[in-house]
């Protein structure tokens, strides 16, 4: 029992300095586009302003803002800060991805599983470096599907199914498509009622743990609703859905000129940010069909477990790719069940070698795959920590790091303009910018003259003139991945608007005094 328990803690420690290391460099990295508009909203947050007062997310419920909020308050107004928030919830993650997969099968399984996660999620190919929500939803989205597959292979009372529920109301709150738990809970329950039909009565055994579920779901929706219900901001509130609507119609549109070929974006992501890893999954996959085909009279709990692990696969595959856009962070929620059929695989295979062979040869054969598998990872982000290592020894600069290691020289432009508005503009003026890149916001610390802050939405809660607003003091044209310069800009900028300067591209109009 004692070698047990240090064995658990030693496993605990690895895993924590194995993330410590793979997102150290991360601390240091700038936000990206998504993160830095998170940023500008959690900081309001934080200052006390809630959400869709002063200032509307657009089209995202309030989670991701909310914990950018709190890394804030508990440790200052940085991007450090988030990144650290981060990082500590990174290692509660990885921790609970072995503590899957060590209940699914073996304690190898959960360990190969949690690093496979770790080294996976910190890849830059799926801008794991990054502070996107997918990040962030991983974890309500393990705990709900775990305490599920842990309360049916149980058989809990109904009752404690409510957690499943509430836990999964958090993912919702991340993204309103984050509900796979739901549907999953309904499949496991009839399935496992079919396979127990003899034994069971399917009343309390399917329709009461459900109505659990749902009844848990609801709870922690009232909740937020509540909250932003008693601040009179429900209507702003479902802005968010109507919005919504709207961008996945614009996303859909976007890429229908790629006929079907948006289906696979997902298997496409993984197998080139991983395609050991991703082959290790499909095996598994593939291997526990076979194994239910072998046994399809009555099915061993591991087996059917696995099973489980397949359609929650499929399903963070749908949900992933809901809106067919192809952005690499999306397919961050595919990663959980693809580590653990991935684990699953190698120790199966293990044990068949052993059986087959010799110990020995089956730990030559696992830590051989296991070393090609984390190869592809580190031969991937080799520059990345290479030039980050050169950095903090003082052998290169910081532009170098994030240039060459990160390959992000757009970050650096958005500092220089972030740094020339700081010095031409008080806290109290408004800057407006027309561009794809919202980071300029939370790096300038200065606040747009509307609440939405993405081009795309300008007219969506009022008209567009808002943004000529007295207090507006700079409006900075740019290029825009969303949408084009309108017709109307430029008459209106002659209005009140002079061009001082051009940096980087970027056109700066000063108001007129």
């Amino acid at each position: 029992m004692r070698i047990q328990r240090y064995q658990n803690w030693g496993i605990a420690i690895f895993l924590i300095v194995l993330v410590t290391l793979l997102r150290l460099p991360s601390l240091d990295q700038p936000f990206d586009n998504d993160s830095g508009a998170n940023a500008y909203h959690g900081r309001l947050i934080a200052q006390g302003e809630p959400l869709y007062t002063t200032h509307h997310s657009s089209h995202h419920l309030p989670a991701v803002y909310y914990s950018y909020a709190a890394a804030f308050l508990l440790f200052g107004d940085s991007v450090w800060a988030v990144k650290f928030f981060l990082l500590l919830w990174t290692i509660v993650t990885v921790y609970l991805i072995y503590l899957f997969g060590y209940f699914l099968d073996k304690k190898l399984t959960g360990f190969l599983a949690a690093i496979f996660y770790a080294v996976l999620s910190a890849s830059l190919g799926l801008m794991g470096t990054s502070a996107e929500i997918e990040l962030f939803a991983n974890l309500p989205r393990i705990a709900s599907v775990f305490i599920l597959l842990y309360l049916t292979a149980h058989h809990a009372p109904a009752w404690r199914y409510i957690f499943v529920g509430l836990i999964t109301a958090i993912s919702f709150y991340f993204k309103a498509v984050y509900i796979t738990p739901l549907i999953l809970a309904a499949i496991v329950l009839i399935v496992d009622t079919w396979y127990n039909r003899t034994e069971v009565d399917v009343r309390s055994h399917v329709f009461t743990p459900l109505i659990w579920v749902v009844a848990g779901f609801f709870i922690g929706i009232f909740i937020v609703i509540f909250y932003f219900g008693s601040l009179g901001l429900l209507s702003r509130l479902g802005l968010v859905f109507v919005i919504g609507q709207t961008y996945i119609r614009f996303r859909t549109a976007s890429s229908s000129h790629m006929s079907i070929l948006w289906l696979l974006h997902p298997v496409i992501a993984l197998v080139v940010t991983n395609f050991i890893i991703s082959f290790f999954a499909m095996s598994g996959f593939i291997f526990t069909i076979i194994n239910h085909k072998k046994r399809n009279t009555q099915l061993p709990e591991k087996t059917l477990l696995m099973l489980y692990i397949n359609v929650w696969l499929l399903l963070s595959y749908i949900e992933a790719n809901v809106s067919r856009a192809f952005f690499m962070h999306y397919y961050l929620l595919v990663l959980p069940p693809l580590c653990l059929l991935a684990s699953w695989f190698l120790v199966d295979l293990y044990q068949k070698i052993k059986t087959a062979t010799s110990q020995k040869l089956a730990v030559v054969v696992l830590l051989g795959l296991l070393w090609s598998a984390l190869f592809v990872s580190i031969r991937a982000n080799y520059n990345y920590y290479n030039h980050f290592v050169r950095y903090k020894l003082g052998i290169e600069t910081f532009e170098t790091f994030i240039e060459k290691g990160w390959g992000n020289t757009e970050l650096l432009e958005l500092q220089e303009l972030a740094d020339y508005i700081q010095q031409n503009t008080t806290s109290d003026d408004y800057i407006y910018y027309w561009s794809g890149n919202m980071q300029l916001y939370y790096l300038s610390n200065r606040r747009a003259p509307i609440d939405i802050i993405w081009p795309i939405y300008i007219e969506a809660t009022g008209p567009y003139n808002r943004i000529f607003t007295p207090q507006t003091k700079y409006i900075i044209v740019g290029e825009s991945n969303n949408i084009p310069q309108p017709d109307w800009l430029y008459p209106e900028l002659e209005k009140s608007y002079d061009l001082e300067t051009i940096i980087a591209g970027q056109e700066f109009y000063r108001r007129r005094e």
